[in-house]
């Protein structure tokens, strides 16, 4: 046989060069990807267009009014929170589906040279090569297997915890911008009215039956109500822009949204959905805790991983080794011996990570039990200053009408009338501010309860629904 091998050399090298062809041929080519600028502004611009020519009915070149519904699928598919939440996702499944790092083989050769006995020896020379691969034991491969897992675990159930997340905010900002814009439209009436004050005081100096410091007063409110309107006006922006930067669409689409899309509320200040004063309880199903939960199993896998780490790898492979016309073969077992270097740092250091992560996960637990507790006292308080707000405003409003009665029939001055009015909005204001707390309130307790108490009339998912949404 060996002679059959020396008369055919080719045959020699033949896996050699197979392994080395195979190798070639297993390796990526690097493929450019340079950002395009213009290319990229041209397709946000085609997106937009496709998103509004959906949003219109028929062949109305009018952009309908921006509903939660349309927000919201907006944020879906543009949001750059879920954006990147999802983009991580898919890279943990490439690298997932990739599978996990295995040694490659080790190939080694040269010539060699020996010296024959004695110092008259005759120079041999010759040529060697070995070829060894390392086999991880242990199941150490598996292990590694196990963590990109749940590492694409973890991120799935990140990016469902990311857009309740953002769900939850983009109604927080909804809600906020509906109340704002009652609050403009009031502060431009309130404008107005001070204004007319302002006008009718000015006779009435002139008439000699009010004095420059009436005026004076007239004009500073007058200045009170300008500020107050352009505070409002400046607060409905930055909410607009909330919006447009959650849903990842311009600006200008929020200049138009539909403001009677707004979760109701009874007389009571009672959710029209959930009326019942029952305290949600904690779920285990609840996003931040399943984040947590998919995160600590990332860390008992690595641990795991980290413990088949300190168990050496053997290494078995062929070697061939030519001197003259003797051909040798061979077979090498070795193993690396672990007497100092057993892993522990790394062991400890993911012990120490599983630990941290159940404690993260315990402090969250406690936490949420406290916020719920926490907003349904809150809410509680809410729903009593509305009523109280209600019972104001149904108060002065009786007023408003007596003035203007009294107006009609003239047994008092027209400035008293408008000075009823004043009252009115100022009224109405605060029961827009007790409106924006049990709102608050009870966007609070959906967060920590992690639920949807509200109804919009143009969204109707459940919060489990709404999580599914990004996969689908």
């Amino acid at each position: 046989m060996t002679d059959k091998v020396r008369r055919t050399p080719a045959l020699r090298v033949l896996p050699w060069t197979l392994g080395v062809l195979l190798t070639a041929t297993a390796c990526e080519s690097y493929v450019a990807d340079p950002l395009d600028f213009d290319e990229l502004v041209r397709g946000i611009a085609e997106d937009e267009a496709r998103v509004r020519a959906r949003g219109r009915t028929g062949t109305d070149h009018v952009d309908t009014a921006l509903t939660f519904e349309s927000a919201y699928r907006s944020m879906l598919e543009f949001g750059p929170g879920i954006t990147a939440a999802r983009n991580e996702l898919a890279r943990l499944e490439v690298i997932a589906e990739a599978g996990p790092r295995r040694p490659n083989p080790n190939f080694s050769g040269g010539p060699l040279a020996l010296d024959g006995p004695g110092l008259t020896g005759v120079l041999r020379r010759g040529v060697q090569a070995t070829l060894s691969l390392a086999l991880p034991l242990f199941g150490r491969i598996g292990a590694a297997r196990d963590v990109d897992e749940a590492e694409v675990v973890a991120s799935r159930v990140a990016l469902e915890a990311r857009v309740l997340e953002d769900v939850y905010a983009l109604r927080e900002d909804w809600i906020a911008l509906v109340i704002t814009m009652r609050e403009l439209e009031l502060a431009e009436a309130a404008v107005k009215i001070t204004q007319r004050i302002v006008q009718r005081t000015s006779i009435m100096v002139t008439e000699g039956v009010a004095n420059g410091i009436d005026l004076r007063t007239a004009e500073i409110d007058l200045t009170e109500a300008t500020v107050e309107r352009a505070r409002t006006r400046r607060s409905m922006l930055q909410i607009r822009g909330a919006i447009a930067n959650r849903i990842g669409r311009p600006f200008a689409v929020t200049a138009r949204i539909d403001s009677t899309d707004l979760p109701a509320l009874d007389t009571a200040g009672s959710s029209a959905v959930d009326v019942t004063p029952v305290v949600p309880t904690l779920s285990p199903d609840h996003p931040r805790l399943r984040e947590l939960a998919a995160r600590y199993e990332v860390s008992e896998q690595k641990l795991r991983l980290e413990v088949a780490h300190q168990y050496p790898d053997i290494t078995l492979g062929p070697n061939y080794e030519r001197e003259g016309k003797t051909d040798r073969y061979g077979l090498s077992l070795g193993i690396n011996l672990p007497l100092f270097d057993q892993n522990q740092r790394a062991i400890a250091d993911a012990k120490a990570e599983r630990t941290t992560a159940r404690a993260r996960y315990v402090a969250a637990m406690r936490e949420l039990e406290t916020g719920i507790e926490r907003d349904h006292a809150r809410l509680t308080v809410a729903r009593e200053e509305l009523t109280a707000a209600t019972e104001q405003k149904r108060a002065v409003t009786s007023l408003r009408a007596l003035a203007r009665t009294s107006l009609e029939e003239g047994t008092i001055e027209p400035w008293r009338y408008l000075d009823a009015l004043r009252r009115y909005i100022a009224v109405a204001r605060n029961e827009l501010v007790a409106l924006r707390a049990i709102y608050d309130a009870e966007l609070a307790l959906e967060r920590s309860s992690a639920t949807f108490r509200l109804a919009f009339e143009s969204f109707h998912e459940s919060a489990e629904d709404t999580a599914e949404d990004v996969h689908r």
